[in-house]
């Protein structure tokens, strides 16, 4: 009879003992979550321990919504999962370099302080679209009319070869190219006529 009663009271001991417990965290939430203050991600292994990241609203006229990585190389990330892994659609690196996606290759690249990169082509629709630093570094470079102004109407108007006719000195309408044509043979003798060639 003592036999049985302790092994009850045992039962009911461990019983209490587990609804104790606390409950682990859930792995998942389902339906709605509100969070009317700051929510914190993670631990800053370096520093003061805090928060790796920080989420939080600021209300006012110009409401603002702030997103704080610990630490002074935070390295920002959006992707979805295709079905089989994670794949990068947009990442925001610690050098503020913006980088957006096309599969797993980069196809664009912002760089606040450096050379920035297209993969493919770019389209401006702009009307005062400007270069005013441009430079000549190679044979892809782009070509201003500041700089065609300054490397090809370097010609006198008198030079055999060019002929300023615009109204504007700064641009040129039209230009008379003389070129020598083979139009007929005497005696055996090619005969040489110039040629007036005028591109508009």
């Amino acid at each position: 009879m003592k036999s049985s009663s302790i092994r009850h009271l045992f039962a009911i001991a461990v019983l209490l003992a587990v609804s104790a417990a606390p409950l682990p965290a859930a792995d998942a939430t389902y339906g709605n979550l509100t969070v009317t203050g700051t929510a914190d991600f993670g631990t800053w292994s370096e520093g003061d321990n805090g928060p790796g990241l920080t989420l939080n609203y600021t209300d006012g006229a110009t409401a603002a919504v702030n997103f704080i990585g610990s630490g002074s190389a935070v390295i920002w990330q959006w992707g979805n999962f295709n079905g089989s892994q994670n794949a990068n659609s947009m990442t925001l690196d610690q050098n503020n370099q913006l980088l957006l996606y096309s599969g797993t290759t980069a196809g664009i690249t912002l760089n606040p302080s450096g050379a920035s990169a297209f993969a493919g082509s770019v389209t401006i629709s702009g009307t005062d679209n400007e270069l005013p630093n441009q430079v000549l570094i190679s044979g892809s470079s782009i070509l201003t009319q500041g700089l065609a102004d300054g490397r090809y109407l370097s010609l006198s108007a008198a030079s055999s070869y060019v002929t300023q006719t615009a109204a504007n000195a700064n641009y040129v309408q039209s230009v008379k190219i003389v070129r020598l044509a083979w139009s007929r043979e005497i005696e055996g003798k090619r005969i040489p006529k110039a040629v007036e060639t005028r591109l508009k």
